[in-house]
């Protein structure tokens, strides 16, 4: 009877163990493998995502956007300070004092290597603008004076008109293409980024669309030394950098 009753237990043993493992194989999925070409579908649609810079952010003061279709209602909020008097002018040139110091390097880097620079603007207000454009008949031929009043980067304080001496002294005007010639004013072209400065008007069709300006060899623009490396290590106008960030959610 023993025997009989140790054969029923064994059994019954078997057959918890057989049901156990039917259900194993038969409700319970393994995590499927991710193939190399399922890891490549999924990093496919990450290849055109630009890494940008952290924590930069469309909002931040040092990314103001001025343009024809972004103008500037009143005078924005800032100290000023003067940094150097104009080429040909009484007075002083003033920029926004947060970037008087980045201001200030760049130039003496640029004189250390050589190439002297000069100013030909700096910050205007509102009302100065407004009456360059009125004295020049509400349009210009003269880059300095296209823009409406709003409209101007140089009311934002962190916009100048930077030449390199040698060339200035050679051409002695406003001429885009004639003023890149000069060494110097290559040097601050190619060097501005360093010290958070971007030329504000590239050339290209493309980039005047973009910025609804000619090019500008003369005219920086203040942004941050990463934002300012970015954009121009990318190729990109101001207008597109912005779009780029808010498209991030920045």
């Amino acid at each position: 009877m023993k025997s009989k009753k140790k054969l029923s237990i064994m059994i019954i043993f078997v057959g918890i163990v057989a049901l156990v493992i039917f259900g194993i194989f038969n409700f319970v999925k393994p995590t499927p493998k991710i193939s190399g070409k399922n890891v490549k579908a999924q990093n496919s649609s990450r290849k055109n995502v630009i890494s940008l810079p952290e924590k930069s952010d469309s909002e931040e003061w040092n990314l103001i956007l001025v343009n024809a279709k972004n103008v500037l209602s009143k005078d924005p909020d800032f100290q000023k300070v003067a940094v150097d008097q104009p080429y040909g002018d009484s007075g002083n040139i003033y920029v926004d004092q947060r970037i008087q110091k980045a201001l200030r390097k760049f130039r003496t880097a640029a004189e250390n290597a050589g190439y002297p620079t000069i100013f030909i603007s700096g910050y205007r207000s509102y009302d100065t603008q407004k009456s360059l454009y009125e004295a020049a008949g509400g349009s210009s031929q003269n880059p300095v004076l296209t823009q409406r009043p709003g409209a101007s980067e140089h009311e934002t304080g962190l916009a100048f008109d930077l030449v390199g001496q040698q060339i200035w002294n050679q051409v002695g005007a406003l001429q885009p293409t004639q003023l890149e010639a000069g060494k110097d004013q290559q040097w601050l072209i190619i060097n501005a980024p360093k010290f958070g400065f971007i030329l504000r008007y590239p050339k290209g069709k493309e980039a005047i669309k973009q910025t609804g300006i000619d090019y500008e060899s003369w005219h920086f623009r203040y942004v941050g030394v990463k934002n300012a490396e970015y954009i121009m290590n990318n190729n990109l106008t101001l207008e597109e950098y912005i779009s780029l960030l808010k498209k991030a959610g920045r």
